[in-house]
């Protein structure tokens, strides 16, 4: 028996303000939000003051869509741990709910007054009211309400669960031969709750199960190829040129409304099959870029496939005929979830960028974009004084910001490709960007933006047939580390002239290096490297001094303290960053792990990496905050402050001595200009200050109630508090 989690009522365990980056422009709506240090969900009503709301969007990939059954609203969920509920006709925000792990799966009731969300459990959602209404502990990949709404169909890794909709009384249980695999299932439903369909990965391969749920019974095991094969012939003469083989897999499924037909969908594959005979109808695409999301129309007739290059293909399932595409914008953005409305009239789509779409379906067009914030920031620099901080954003542009007042200094459109490198020049004046291997492309003038050099700079397909690069120079100028190719061999040369002095000893395995940093006497080197490993060495000996066992893979970001007793290590794939105390540290090998991998994993990770506990540090400093992965991290000259970027667009800016986040300066969109410059500064408290655009982007949650920024804007908008929180002594 699975029992309903009620949620508590009353005092909320006297939570303080917290900040949360949402989008759309001020509405009024209701709202519910999670205490991550209790179990369950809480109410904000008596949280002290009002909560601040950036209204800045998905800050990190969309990863699930739904449209209400009357088409008026649209429920999407991210990675970034939000489940936001639109209004499609205004665009506006009505509720906003907050999941600690994210919501991976969502599901309107028949009647649109209840959303469920998967996560750490079920969770129920009154739409009307904003309230949590309970929780299921039941581990559900996926779930689906009856077409009654008396009843909710969950597939776990073992079992498919009916669960009573109000009480969470186990009704039923399904349990499966074999468990669904070892990686997290696909699931599709049937509109009509006749049928379910998962499909895993186990050490055989990828199959698709199809159960008939009124009856209970696998209905068709189907077991993949291990290989798709697809012949490339001459348009004109129709002879034959080559055959080609690729790896078969299963990204996304999609059950048609009365579960006759089964969509599949992988890297190189887009098919349809019976799902009574599991005989494959339709082989729609193959040999293709992939697709990583389907839907059906609720009439059936059409398919909408999300492909990784960044666009829907809607197909005529009776004739296997594309008949619409529609592109977001970028080929590296894919889409991550799409979904029709009951009438077919609409289709939404969400991306890896953080961009919600509404598309008409017979032609393709896009009606509305709901999305904000749908870029990244890609390189971050201190002036030499610390009083200015460079950030460069995918979307373009590289904006100067004040590291004393939060304000945004001026921004400039840069030639693409987007830079990924910054520096300062050494007396502060110029402003250098590029991309690596050719840091050096563009050279701005540090007080005006002014463009004052440019210079050739290679392509995206150029920098991938080339050889991988990364150099370091040193801050007496005088000694480069530089590695090339996938095999971590370091030299270390003299600047002028480019000699090879000295050659690193091979390290116990080939892995490519990605990051080279001296500490700021030049004395140690540190290396990072694509696979878990940091490795510090003696720059005069050439001496291996510590290997750190990293919680990140790609450990591209890597920065110094000023004195040299922390290193701040981040990740291409993590959204933490952990400084860590070198000070203190006596053994040749440790584990540096985030917050969430340490207490209970601590143990667990030794083993993996074969490191005994006591190793394993307990005092190093998580800076815990962004929401997407880490594009950059810097030490102020002065040591006071640590300087962190990432894909969610922020810039963060944390006390070194005890990880407190004093700021968060924000980048925002124009609805007037492709270059824009507007932006918000704000701290955990609640203060702020913001452009004069950016104060349309500030919202009050309070209790349930999200009201317009103006509500508390004179007693919350203060510039000096700002600056005295970006000044503030460390640990003060």
């Amino acid at each position: 028996m699975t029992a309903l989690i009620k949620s508590p009522r009353g005092n909320a365990g006297g939570a303080g303000l917290t900040v949360t980056c949402l989008n759309a422009l001020p509405a009024r709506g209701d709202f519910a939000t999670m205490n991550s240090s209790e179990s369950a969900f809480h109410l904000s009503e008596s949280a002290i003051g009002p909560e601040l709301i950036v209204l800045a969007g998905h800050t990190a990939p969309v990863e699930s869509a739904v449209f209400s059954p009357d088409g008026t609203q649209l429920a999407t969920s991210g990675r970034d741990g939000q489940v936001i509920l639109w209004e499609c006709e205004s665009g506006m925000v009505r509720r906003v709910w907050q999941h600690e792990h994210g919501a991976s799966w969502l599901a309107f009731s028949p009647n649109g007054q209840t959303l469920a969300t998967t996560g750490h459990g079920i969770d129920l959602w009154n739409v009307d009211s904003g309230r949590w209404e309970g929780r299921f502990p039941v581990p559900a990949a996926a779930v689906q309400f009856s077409p009654d709404g008396a009843a909710l169909t969950a597939v776990e890794w073992d079992q498919i669960v009916c669960l009573d909709s109000s009480s969470g009384h186990r009704l039923r249980e399904i349990p499966l031969v074999e468990p669904l695999g070892t990686s997290p299932p696909r699931v599709a439903f049937s509109a009509d709750g006749s049928t379910v369909a998962a499909a895993a990965w186990d050490n055989r391969g990828h199959h698709v199960r199809i159960w008939d749920l009124p009856s209970g019974t696998l209905r068709r095991l189907r077991r993949m190829p291990r290989t798709f094969w697809w012949k490339e012939r001459d348009s004109a003469t129709g002879k034959l040129r080559k055959t080609h083989g690729a790896q078969a897999d299963v990204q996304c499924l999609a059950l048609s409304p009365d579960g006759r037909r089964l969509a599949v969908g992988g890297h190189f594959t887009l098919w349809i099959c019976d799902t009574h005979t599991g005989r494959r109808t339709h082989f729609l695409a193959c040999g293709c870029s992939g697709y990583w999301s389907l839907a059906f129309s609720g009439d059936g007739e059409l398919l909408a496939a999300g492909g990784n290059d960044g666009v829907v293909t809607l197909w005529r399932v009776r004739s296997g005929e594309a008949t619409a595409s529609a592109a977001t914008g970028s080929s590296h953005n894919w889409i991550s979830a799409v979904a029709f409305n009951r009438r077919g009239d609409r289709l939404a789509t969400g991306t890896h960028k953080k961009q919600v779409d509404l598309w008409r379906p017979d032609t393709g067009e896009r009606n509305a974009r709901f999305a904000a914030l749908d870029f990244e920031a890609s390189a971050l620099a201190y002036s030499p004084d610390g009083g200015q901080i460079a950030v460069s954003y995918t979307d373009g542009t590289l904006r100067l910001w004040s590291a004393r007042t939060g304000h945004l200094v001026w921004v400039v459109r840069t030639a693409p490709p987007f830079p990924t490198h910054l520096e300062f020049s050494a007396d502060g004046r110029t402003l250098r960007s590029g991309r690596v291997p050719d840091p050096l492309a563009a050279v701005w003038n540090a007080a005006t933006g002014e463009l004052i050099q440019t210079a050739g700079q290679a392509s995206d397909a150029e920098l991938g047939n080339q050889a991988p690069r990364c150099e370091g120079i040193a801050p007496d100028g005088q000694l480069k580390a530089v590695s090339q190719g996938w095999e971590g061999r370091i030299e270390l040369r003299s600047t002028d002239p480019d000699q090879v002095l000295k050659v690193l000893p091979e390290i116990d395995e080939p892995d490519l290096v990605v990051s080279l940093t001296f500490s700021p006497d030049s004395r140690i080197l540190a290396a990072g490297y694509h696979g878990f490993r940091v490795r510090l060495w003696n720059v005069e000996t050439g001496r291996l001094l510590q290997l750190l066992l990293s919680h990140g893979d790609a450990n591209a970001y890597l920065a110094f303290s000023l004195d040299g007793t922390q290193l701040a290590v981040g990740g291409n794939y993590d959204s933490e960053v952990v400084l860590c105390n070198l000070v203190a540290q006596s053994v040749p090998v440790r584990l540096v792990l985030t917050r969430g991998e340490k207490g209970e994993a601590s143990e667990k990770l030794a083993d993996f990496w074969d490191v005994p506990v006591e190793q394993v540090p307990t005092h190093d400093i998580n800076l815990v905050g962004h929401t997407g992965n880490i594009r950059g991290v810097a030490y102020s000259p002065d040591g006071r402050a640590v300087a962190t970027v990432a894909a969610d667009a922020a810039l963060k800016l944390w006390d070194p001595i005890n990880g407190r986040l004093r700021a968060t300066l924000l980048p925002l969109p124009s609805p007037v200009s492709d270059v824009s410059a507007e932006w918000i500064a704000y701290t955990p408290e609640g203060n702020y200050v913001a452009s004069a655009g950016g104060h349309g982007y500030v919202g009050w949650r309070l209790g349930t109630e999200l009201l317009p920024g103006s509500v508390y804007a004179n007693s919350r908008c203060d510039s000096g508090q700002i600056a005295r929180s970006l000044d503030s002594n460390p640990a003060d």
